[in-house]
């Protein structure tokens, strides 16, 4: 069976909503797995709990209409739970997180049952920041464990934080936490969660340059630190420069660039990565 036959026949791209046996025919065209990991922690005084969630989902949802018919691929369960501890505080209640050996060894076995049935491409889209590093410590465990697949790790605001930055009008530290970027995109996905008359600019003023917090914007010193330590309200960002319009236009281009990214990676081959 064709890869085209395939796809024109094909159902759904949602892993819950297919049988084993569509699954058995998908197999033979390879397609790229994709798993949404998000988090369910607090984004200040005008976000709701699940923002990263939200924004990860809208994003599989409209790279799905753009992917359709142009790479096998399907879609499964997303996470909605990360690893957020550095958000933990009784003054911005709310989060629900585990802890980064948990996350880590959640990965790695998810991804690891996939690869045991067959599966050799997952692309991980992350939509919280602090997943990030732990995803990274995953992928690499994986590949450590197997050599017949490929697992790679896409964040958005890393993918297409070219875009993003000409989009935003905010400086370093606007768009850290509940601030233009992620105020934008609820405004379209789910305002009915957004608070605007909440909207403010919460931007701390750090003593040095190398600590500046921000997702693309920020200091070039990592260091480990909790929200409450540097927020009273629990966001980071301007709040007050998002609006509908922008938020469309980031979901649009960040929709692009993910696609392009998941279209490239289909062709990727273990071995055949570099010329």
């Amino acid at each position: 069976m064709t890869e085209n036959h395939v796809q024109d026949q094909q159902k759904s791209y949602v892993l819950h909503e297919l049988t084993s046996k569509d699954l058995k025919e998908l197999m033979g065209v390879n397609p790229v797995m994709i798993f949404q990991t998000g988090a369910t922690e607090q984004h200040g005084p005008h976000l709701p709990i699940g923002t990263d969630s939200y924004i990860g989902e809208e994003l599989i949802k409209r790279i799905a209409k753009h992917l359709k018919g142009k790479i096998p691929f399907l879609i499964a369960p997303p996470l909605q739970f990360g690893a957020s501890s550095h958000h933990i505080n009784k003054n911005f209640p709310g989060t629900m997180s585990v802890q980064l050996d948990t996350y880590i060894q959640l990965i790695v076995e998810l991804c690891d049952s996939l690869i045991r049935q067959g599966f050799k491409k997952i692309f991980i889209l992350n939509s919280h920041g602090g997943n990030h590093d732990p995803l990274k410590v995953a992928i690499r465990t994986i590949r450590d464990q197997t050599a017949e697949a490929l697992v790679a790790l896409g964040s958005y605001y890393d993918v297409a934080g070219e875009c993003i930055t000409m989009i935003r009008e905010s400086g370093s530290g606007g768009a850290a936490h509940a601030g233009e970027l992620e105020t934008s995109c609820m405004l379209v996905i789910k305002p009915e969660t957004v608070f605007p008359e909440r909207f403010i600019r919460q931007v701390p003023k750090w003593k040095s340059k190398y600590l500046l917090v921000d997702m693309q914007k920020g200091g070039k010193i990592n260091l480990a630190q909790h929200f409450y330590e540097f927020t009273p309200t629990g966001m980071v960002g301007d709040a007050t420069l998002a609006s509908n319009e922008k938020g469309e236009q980031f979901l649009k281009e960040i929709t692009k660039m993910l696609c392009e990214a998941i279209i490239d990676f289909s062709k990727w081959e273990r071995g055949q990565l570099t010329e």
